[in-house]
């Protein structure tokens, strides 16, 4: 059968969708598959998500407040986001907001800047704040070649696990 061209991509020989179809028919539920899909996904994830909550929880605590622990509640927001779905795809790792913890709902993000102004509590008095710059960023970026390679093998080792169906 010959492969038809739409708009410069490469259409799949119909033969071959209903190969890759009923791969998936005898490996069992698509939602299963997605499931190990992301499984792996999370795991190859791990160890960035790991480094960045132990970077928040190492930034200095100022004097005691009295109110929640800030870098725990952020660590504790710190988690990897995967969609398998046709219009969205992707793994994402965020900071979720914690409006809960002292009004500060973008703790994480104002954290991984240098500084931030907020007003004092009881004070009509404006101070400056410091974060630990970086906490996040640096995380995800020193790993991102790991990352991108533990990615691509949870998808050949699903990929393996279909076709060997």
């Amino acid at each position: 059968m010959k492969e038809k061209s739409l708009i410069g991509i490469q259409a799949v020989p119909s033969k071959d969708v209903k190969l890759i179809v009923d791969a998936l028919k005898r490996h069992g539920d698509p939602k299963v598959v997605r499931r190990e899909i992301a499984k792996e996904m999370r795991a190859a994830l791990k160890p960035s998500v790991a480094q960045a909550k132990a970077g928040i929880m190492s930034m200095h605590s100022g004097s005691s407040h009295g109110g929640a622990p800030l870098r725990s509640a952020i660590a504790r927001k710190t988690s990897v986001q995967i969609r398998l779905t046709a219009r969205r795809t992707g793994v994402t790792v965020r900071v979720a907001k914690t409006p809960a913890i002292r009004g500060f709902a973008l703790a994480g993000r104002y954290t991984n800047r240098k500084k931030w102004r907020h007003q004092v509590f009881g004070s009509d008095d404006w101070v400056d704040q410091r974060g630990k710059p970086g906490w996040f960023d640096d995380a995800m970026s020193k790993g991102r070649s790991d990352q991108n390679k533990a990615v691509r093998t949870a998808l050949e080792t699903i990929t393996k696990r279909i076709v060997g169906a």
